[in-house]
């Protein structure tokens, strides 16, 4: 169980979330935006340098309007930085501008609870008895306190209106060895009986169990469609009939 459900201790809450969980959320962004401005100053260089030098070689070379073809293709390589500064510029800029309160505002959103009942998830976050939810190396995914679940980032979801816990098969096309090849991964979706939706992403099955186990404790009744892994086609299709259900017996 050791590094995939952390006791939030006294030490860990001192380290890692002194002022509660969307306050480190903030700084987390904080950082990730100043990262993004930083990376994108070399490649803005790039591109702008590239540019211009490849402009300023046409020209005083004597190049023709049947070069354009070939120029339109050199331009390609250092445009490609250009624009990737631009987008990190951008999302660098955005992201160094997160604050607690446009954090709390998203959970709002994506949980579809009232900001009272998101922040008392976050004061919750420092209890004893809350566990920081790690099913998979390379960071926190999510905490689970006495009454809340909050999945890889903002949703959070009231345990006791948790309908069902999914593990979803995600392919993926990725280069590997200059060949475009499909990997698998397992994820964990938490379902809502209000629709929304939480995921854990990339899981090893036995952890995904015991974060169902812990979740049935007070909450005996939820779904996991006998263990089925869906594909994820199959999981929204399930998702729709679901959220179908719950508007039919809301009405």
């Amino acid at each position: 169980m050791k590094g995939k459900f952390i006791p939030m201790t006294e030490k860990y809450k001192r380290k890692h979330y002194p002022e509660g969980y969307f306050a480190a959320l903030t700084k987390t962004h904080v950082r990730a935006g100043i990262g993004l401005l930083i990376m994108a100053v070399p490649c803005l260089l790039i591109g702008i340098a590239g540019i211009c030098g490849i402009l300023w070689f046409f020209f005083n070379g004597g190049g023709t309007a049947s070069d354009i073809f070939g120029l339109l293709i050199l331009l390609l390589f250092p445009g490609a930085f250009l624009a990737i500064g631009i987008f990190c510029l951008w999302a660098g800029k955005w992201r160094k501008g997160s604050t607690l309160e446009e954090e709390i505002r998203t959970s709002v959103e994506v949980s579809k609870y009232p900001e009272s009942v998101i922040r008392d998830f976050d004061r919750q976050t420092g209890w004893p008895d809350t566990l920081v939810v790690q099913l998979k190396s390379g960071g926190t995914e999510g905490i689970l306190t006495k009454d809340y679940i909050c999945c890889f980032g903002a949703v959070v979801i009231k345990r006791e209106d948790i309908k069902g816990v999914y593990l979803v098969e995600r392919a993926d096309t990725v280069m590997i060895r200059n060949k475009m090849k499909t990997i698998y991964s397992l994820d964990l979706s938490v379902l809502s009986k209000h629709g929304t939706c939480g995921s854990f992403i990339d899981v090893k099955r036995e952890s995904a169990g015991h974060l169902i186990a812990l979740l049935r404790e007070n909450n005996p009744d939820i779904d996991t469609a006998g263990g089925k892994v869906f594909s994820e086609k199959e999981f929204d299709s399930w998702r729709e009939m679901q959220k179908s259900m719950l508007g039919e017996n809301e009405g």
